[in-house]
């Protein structure tokens, strides 16, 4: 057999570059030592060459753009003193070529495999040195993908770690024979046991790297290998019983390798400055992530509990290619408590319209046991919650299941319920209406009207709008007759019903999206739009957060998973999230004006009143009944209610944003007004002459039916 260094021996790459021996080989790549021809000494460098099996035109233009883009990237991260600089690129002969500095030195899998138990001070420092490259790494918009030992090489000169192979390894799998000729790529890269879940899954993000560095902390810490730790059924590896170590160095091992990745610290200058700060206190405690996963999913088997490593490598007609690209995982930032219990049973919410009848998620719930049966082998029971949207009190029941968080997949269809299920914590999965067009809300009035514009309407006209929680029916008419004094009537549970009290003559003005009325104006033009509106987001599917990793990754796929037809009948499919900011500032500024506007009387005046003076206050815990008389958000985010008691007594009421957005007998802020409300065992204080009651928890106030 003829050996490969002495054939390359007499070959120069570039005209340049002359191999002298293997360094690694496996794959489609190869990686030599050479040397500089060109440079005076032949110094040593570093040569990747890509080999492809397949001289396929499509995979040789992928490859040809992967190749450019990691040397793009190492020449930019070449940049650090701790990453070999990017001296070539080139290709010859269809073979891609890579040449990199040479770093003299030995990896830290050396110092690691003796089985040796490092002290918790040689720990912190090796921990806190690789974070420093890595966040310089992270700096640039890079994810490293295959932190381990082997990739960290003491270099002689210096003692200092150097971070090599940013190589990302990726599988192109080819078509078989007769097949069609569209590529299917794949993501297969990273070494077991310094892989975290999401990036097994193909997803990783800045925190997977994190992830890593606090393995090869673990193996330092314990001897032993990460594969060779047992592990949890939430796959946490369970290091702690193998070495005895400070409990600040336990707790931020344990967050920075936590099984859920939106539970690590996010990034490496956040993980450096915890560790520096307790490495200057001796006694100091690292810092918490807000959320702990703490119950996880238990089938007896899992898609990543039977998952075999050489599954990633392809099999059969799939030939895998071998590319160290970079790949650029720009920022993909794509807990708690759930028990799923022995009997298996979760709850799919839809906030159900004409749009998105109940029809089409019956289908998709059949698609989601049987994918869910499949994963964990035992029934699986999911129970279909529908809440039709012209039902009265439809908002309301729709945000105090997701408040309760009784809901596991959300189907929220209106931007409102979408931002109260941000707000509560829901992780965003899909888009709702990804084909429809962005919407407005739209005033109008019949063709035959006197009110022309805005200018035109005063107290005498009369407004139909729907109820306070609708976003074009109720928000944004709102927020754009800001100033406006008119009657107003309220409630209307449809927008059909709406756009009929205008048609004859009933109401002067209605609230309607502005394509419904576009659409009614093309078939007959009994309508005149007066005012076009702000646009108004879209919504999306959310997953409770009280749900484990496992259980949300596997419905998660379930769902993305699902057939063309499936995601049309249930209107959504995979997308951007939205971002609600903008929406959520006009909604805030309505809370406000509505705040001090009485809508039991007409016409009703979009502007503020001075609050009435209370009584003094008595000095010991009261109970007392009466009416939400208008409300005011600060800028703390505290809510003011006014109390009008039932013997004319005034009370001002702060109640923290908190408190209203977890109790689930509250409803919106809206909702509130006007309404009979219970406050209990709470202390009076004077405020300004006004008697002041501070709600500082959960059942303090209870809104009476």
């Amino acid at each position: 057999m003829n050996n490969p260094v002495q054939e390359w021996n007499s070959i120069l790459l570039n005209s340049r570059y002359k191999i002298t021996s293997i360094l690694k080989e496996g794959g489609m790549s190869q990686t030599y030592i050479a040397g500089d021809t060109l440079r005076p000494g032949n110094p040593k460098c570093v040569v990747k060459k890509l080999h492809p099996h397949s001289q396929d035109t499509e995979v040789l233009d992928i490859l040809h753009r992967l190749f450019v883009e990691e040397a793009n990237a190492l020449e930019k991260l070449g940049s650090h003193d701790q990453i070999p600089r990017l001296l070539a690129y080139f290709s010859q002969d269809k073979e891609f070529y890579l040449i990199q500095e040479y770093i003299e030195g030995h990896p830290l899998s050396d110092e690691l495999a003796s089985q040796k138990v490092w002290s918790e001070k040689a720990v912190i420092a090796l921990l806190s040195e690789i974070l420093e490259v890595l966040e310089f790494v992270h700096q640039q918009g890079v994810i490293h993908r295959d932190i381990k030992p082997e990739n960290l090489i003491r270099r002689h000169v210096d003692g200092k770690l150097v971070l090599i192979d940013f190589g990302a390894v990726k599988r192109i799998q080819l078509p078989q024979e007769n097949a069609t000729k569209q590529q299917n790529i794949t993501i297969s890269i990273g070494t077991p046991g310094y892989m975290p879940i999401e990036q097994i899954g193909g997803r990783p993000v800045l925190s997977s790297d994190l992830y890593a560095v606090g393995m090869v902390g673990i193996q330092a810490l314990t001897g032993q290998y990460p594969q060779n730790l047992p592990q949890n059924s939430l796959g946490e590896v369970l290091w702690q019983p193998q070495t005895p170590v400070s409990k600040g160095l336990m707790e931020f091992l344990q967050y920075i390798t936590h099984s859920y990745h939106k539970n690590r610290y996010q990034t490496a200058t956040e993980a450096l400055q915890v560790l520096r700060e307790y490495a200057a206190r001796t006694n100091a405690t690292i810092k918490a992530v807000p959320k702990s996963l703490t119950a996880p999913l238990n089938p007896s088997s899992s898609r990543f509990q039977f998952m075999k490593w050489s599954n990633l490598t392809g099999a059969g007609a799939a030939v895998a290619l071998s590319v160290f690209s970079i790949g650029f995982w720009m920022y993909a930032q794509s807990s708690n408590k759930h028990t799923w219990g022995d009997d298996n049973t979760l709850t799919v919410g839809v906030l159900a319209t004409q749009y998105n009848p109940t029809e089409g998620y019956e289908a998709l719930v059949d698609h989601i046991e049987t994918q869910l049966e499949n994963e964990v082998e035992a029934p699986v029971e999911i129970t279909l919650d529908v809440v039709p949207f012209d039902e009265p009190g439809a908002f309301a029941k729709a945000k105090e299941q997701l408040k309760t968080q009784n809901w596991d997949i959300a189907f929220t269809t209106a931007p409102l319920i979408s931002a109260s299920a941000v707000k509560n914590g829901y992780d965003f999965t899909a888009r709702m209406f990804p084909q429809a067009p962005q919407f407005e809300s739209a005033l109008f009035v019949r063709a035959d009207s006197p009110i022309k514009t805005l200018d035109d309407i005063n107290s005498s006209h009369t407004l139909a709008l729907r109820e306070v929680s609708s976003a074009a029916g109720f928000y944004m008419p709102v927020y754009d007759l800001y100033g406006k004094s008119l009657s107003a009537d309220l409630d209307n549970p449809s927008f059909d019903l709406i756009i009929r009290k205008v048609a004859t003559g009933e109401i002067d003005i209605g609230a309607a999206p502005y394509q419904v009325l576009e659409h009614l104006n093309s078939k007959q033009s009994g309508f005149r739009i007066i005012h076009q509106g702000r646009a108004i987001p879209l919504s999306g599917l959310y997953i409770s957060p009280q749900l484990s990793t496992k259980t949300k990754t596997l419905l998660e796929e379930a769902l993305l998973d699902a057939s063309d037809e499936l995601q049309q009948g249930a209107h959504y499919s995979k997308g951007v999230e939205i971002d609600y900011t903008q929406f959520l500032g006009i909604v805030k500024r309505v809370d406000e004006i509505l705040g001090c506007a009485n809508w039991q009387e007409n016409p009703v005046q979009f502007f503020c009143e001075i609050p009435p003076q209370g009584q003094e206050p008595s000095a010991e815990t009261i109970s007392v009944k009466g009416k939400v008389n208008g409300y005011s958000l600060r800028k703390d985010d505290s809510v003011h209610l006014k109390l009008q008691t039932e013997n004319q007594g005034i009370y001002q009421i702060i109640l923290p944003a908190e408190i209203l957005d977890k109790d689930p007998s509250l409803s919106s802020l809206p909702d509130l007004a006007y309404k009979m409300v219970e406050i209990t065992d709470v202390i009076p204080e004077s405020r300004n002459g006004t008697q002041t009651l501070s709600i500082t928890q959960i059942g303090q106030i209870r809104m009476k039916q």
